[in-house]
């Protein structure tokens, strides 16, 4: 089982820890809240063991005059908060964690949604690409970047019956070498896409929606990021650093976000 955990995370128990471990002199209010985020930081993170020992502080009663907690109270809390940092340590040992880099995501492409409307199959390819970046799986994350934004022009193209209507005018004409039609009925769901045969591949969509004058001043980009998500993908010399590929996930952000797109 995977536990991603990310460099705000670390930070955040910290603290929290640090905070529960000295209620000397603490409001109690404070205190009541660091106890709240330590919950949900445990529940987010999927720590059962450590929330279920942590269960009892949250439901703890802390004396308190005017406000502040007692001395006696502080000592007993003090204690409850050891044996849950114990339990926290052994969950943590029997799982494996990885830190992610969360500043080394483009804000363009965590933006994208607030400019664009996804739908549920785009945004599961965002939040991949973004894991990807988070991860330093580089090369992944081109891929998954390079999904995300043919998905959402592959949609656009279908989701209109003009564009749909002109992309199946270009489909039905291609022929075989004997004239016979290959796709004699176009496509009649989105779902053709990846399942008729013979099965079409990117560059045959893109060929056809230019063909299909949908692609009028971005074809000559897009085919050339498809040739570079093919860098990417397959196994070659290629070490992709992080502003290597923001840089390339950037550049499918500004072309999903500009004209004809929007």
């Amino acid at each position: 089982m995977l536990s991603s955990l990310t460099a705000l995370d670390y930070v955040t128990v910290g603290q929290a820890m640090s905070v529960l471990r000295n209620p000397r002199n603490a409001r109690v209010d404070d205190y009541q809240s660091e106890i709240s985020g330590l919950m949900d930081w445990l529940e987010a993170c999927d720590f059962p063991a450590t929330k279920a020992a942590a269960q009892a502080l949250k439901a703890a009663r802390i004396p308190h005059k005017d406000g502040i907690i007692t001395e006696s109270a502080a000592r007993e809390l003090s204690a409850m908060v050891n044996a849950i940092h114990l339990t926290l340590d052994h969950e943590s040992k029997g799982r494996q964690v990885i830190a992610l880099n969360t500043g080394g995501v483009s804000a363009k492409l965590r933006n994208l949604p607030a400019r664009v409307a996804l739908n549920d199959t785009q945004r599961h390819l965002l939040d991949e690409t973004i894991r990807c970046l988070e991860c330093a799986a580089y090369r992944a994350a081109a891929v998954m970047g390079w999904n995300l934004a043919y998905d959402y022009i592959r949609r656009w193209l279908w989701d209109d019956a003009t564009r749909r209507g002109a992309f199946n005018v270009a489909l039905m004409a291609l022929t075989t070498r004997s004239g016979a039609a290959i796709y004699p009925t176009g496509l009649s769901t989105y779902e053709e896409f990846y399942s008729i045969r013979p099965l079409l591949g990117e560059r045959d969509v893109l060929e056809l929606m230019k063909d299909a004058g949908l692609l009028t001043g971005v074809y000559e980009r897009l085919a050339m990021f498809l040739k570079d998500r093919n860098r990417f993908a397959h196994a070659n010399d290629l070490v992709p650093g992080m502003y290597q590929t923001n840089h390339y996930i950037e550049q499918l952000v500004d072309i999903m976000t500009s004209a004809p797109f929007v």
